[in-house]
């Protein structure tokens, strides 16, 4: 196999932010790809093309008290672009799990529990 996908963090002075690097020779170069998110509890990818992320921002115009929303983005395009498919207002999502493209779940603080069937339909 001489493609492949490797997802994480790094911190660029401005704060954290989420990447995916990209390969299609075995590892000797990669392409770098950013999300719009600054920052991620989990990532995974079912192949090469599709994946989620759950990214999460502090709520704008929430600086007294600090509230944040978290987006279930997805990619089908090994994360050169992401979609936003759910915000959990006011809650993190912190795992994921994906049987396939079109089911899995989502979980996060006080309880939230999401169940995701045939893309954007979310429960």
């Amino acid at each position: 196999m001489k493609t492949g996908t490797v997802t994480g963090e790094m911190n660029d002075g401005e704060g954290r932010y989420f990447f995916v690097l990209h390969t299609k020779d075995g590892g000797a170069t990669w392409e770098q790809f950013r999300s719009p998110s600054r920052a991620t509890h989990q990532t995974q990818f079912l192949d090469l093309s599709n994946g989620w992320t759950a990214a999460f921002a502090q709520r704008e115009g929430s600086a007294d008290a600090v509230i944040y929303d978290t987006s279930l983005m997805r990619t089908d395009n090994g994360g050169i672009s992401w979609h936003n498919d759910f915000l959990a207002k006011g809650r993190k999502i912190r795992s994921l799990y994906f049987l396939s493209t079109n089911r899995g779940w989502a979980a996060g603080d006080r309880g939230l529990i999401l169940k995701y069937e045939a893309r954007s339909k979310i429960n």
